[in-house]
């Protein structure tokens, strides 16, 4: 399924029905990421219609025309929003980058809200990042010993190592690093903050 929205078709799924639920993935991801992450709750929670785009530059999705900013993606996603549930209320969840985005999204348009969820948000602040040395609290030496070349990168974020770990990397977040528009995703890496509340588009 598909939508436009800032200019671009929208790659998204959907299942289910009943309150919507909007995920949003991290970076550089794709939709196969939240699916196969969060459809297995609600295998028995029924009432719930989740959809699960792949933002620009990623998944399906192409990058946006000209020069990216986050005040861009972060329009384009209430577009999306928009056209896939009206006036509704919804649920928002973000993962990492997804979650910048969902938080953006609650400062402009909180209204829309009717939950707002959160997993390991990216946060961009200004001045120097305090962030915790990276910790491997289980280590498997035989399993990163086994890894192809183009997975060294799980080493580098996986804090347990196990062949689980190492399955849902390969599923739902490997395939989407050699899908994404790297080119596009290193033009909008330099534009890491959006801009005050005020400068939202109104709606």
């Amino acid at each position: 399924m598909e939508v436009m929205a800032g200019g671009v078709p929208i790659g998204y799924d959907e299942v289910g029905e009943g309150r919507t639920a909007v995920f949003l993935h991290g970076m550089p991801s794709s939709r196969a990421q939240m699916m196969h992450f969060y459809e297995p709750f609600f295998a028995d929670r029924p009432g719930w219609r989740r959809v699960y785009p792949d933002l620009p530059g990623m998944g399906v999705t192409p990058g946006l025309d000209g020069e990216p900013t986050q005040d861009r993606m972060l329009d384009t996603v209430a577009e999306f929003i928009d056209q896939v549930a009206g006036d509704e209320p919804i649920l928002l969840v973000g993962a990492s980058y997804g979650g910048y985005l969902a938080l953006g999204y609650s400062v402009r348009w909180g209204e829309r809200l009717a939950g707002l969820m959160l997993s390991e948000p990216m946060v961009r602040v200004r001045g120097k990042r305090q962030v915790p040395e990276h910790t491997v609290l289980h280590e498997d030496p035989e399993l990163v010993a086994g890894l192809a070349e183009d997975e060294a990168f799980w080493t580098q974020v996986a804090v347990i190592q196990s062949k689980k770990a190492l399955d849902d990397f390969r599923i739902a977040i490997k395939p989407a690093f050699a899908a994404a528009d790297q080119e596009f995703l290193a033009r909008l890496a330099p534009n890491a903050e959006y801009t005050s509340p005020s400068s939202a588009t109104p709606r």
